[in-house]
């Protein structure tokens, strides 16, 4: 399945690239910095990725442009080195900064006022968050997270773009499963909506966020970045680690 990577790692990764990986294979290229120049070390990853032969899908947070005007270029950038797809996401840090965000109602909003910038610069599919356990913005309320995913899923369908809705890792395999099958039911409702007056509407696929070896302190310290309950992870551990080594 596809890899999540920050930007030095892809770039490793495209260098030395390992047997068992196909072409074409996405890549997620993490922006983890909260500068906007950060943006060339993800342009540079997402080249590299690409001239190696695999799907770079770099992530544009919304709540990093000041002016729309950085959206569309950072955009027109990212095509420019290769990518096809994009993760479009508000950003934790969103709420920090409302008032100087071109965005603030996040990645709805980017996705929104940029539908033509984006299917212009030659994109073809845009991943959209999943949450499994809710929205931590929207209180963990799953009905209302999954409302806002279906609004920011409506015009990209209308306008013929695939769309891939990519989770963060999950630690409660049940809620999971039952959300993919509530979510999977409702986007396809919304796509036998769209095709009554849309003559194709763009595909639904997933992609689930699941964690690689990791300490156990490591991956709790991840999943408080990342907005992730660890609840179940006691257990999870348990099951993986029978004899506690």
């Amino acid at each position: 399945g596809p890899l999540k990577l920050l930007a030095l790692q892809a770039e490793a990764l495209a260098a030395g690239k390992p047997p068992v990986l196909r072409d074409g294979m996405p890549v997620f290229v993490n922006m983890v910095k909260t500068t906007l120049d950060h943006f060339d070390d993800v342009a540079a990853a997402s080249r590299a990725l690409s001239d190696a032969g695999y799907s770079p899908v770099p992530h544009l947070p919304a709540s990093r442009f000041a002016t729309v005007e950085e959206c569309q270029s950072t955009a027109r950038s990212l095509a420019g080195v290769g990518a096809k797809q994009l993760l479009v996401l508000g950003g934790n840090d969103l709420q920090d900064r409302l008032e100087v965000c071109a965005y603030p109602s996040g990645a709805r909003g980017l996705v929104a006022a940029e539908l033509a910038t984006l299917k212009d610069a030659g994109f073809h599919t845009i991943g959209l968050a999943g949450h499994p356990d809710g929205h931590p913005g929207l209180g963990w309320d799953t009905a209302a997270t999954s409302v806002v995913l279906l609004e920011k899923a409506r015009p990209l369908l209308e306008a013929g773009l695939n769309i891939v809705v990519a989770t963060q890792f999950c630690f409660d395999a049940r809620k999971l499963v039952c959300w993919l099958e509530r979510t999977r039911l409702a986007l396809k409702g919304l796509q036998e909506e769209i095709s009554s007056s849309v003559e194709i509407p763009g595909r639904v696929s997933f992609c689930i966020g699941l964690p690689g070896p990791t300490p156990r302190k490591k991956l709790e310290r991840i999943a408080q970045i990342c907005e992730v309950p660890s609840l179940f992870i006691s257990s999870a551990f348990e099951i993986a680690d029978a004899d506690h080594d």
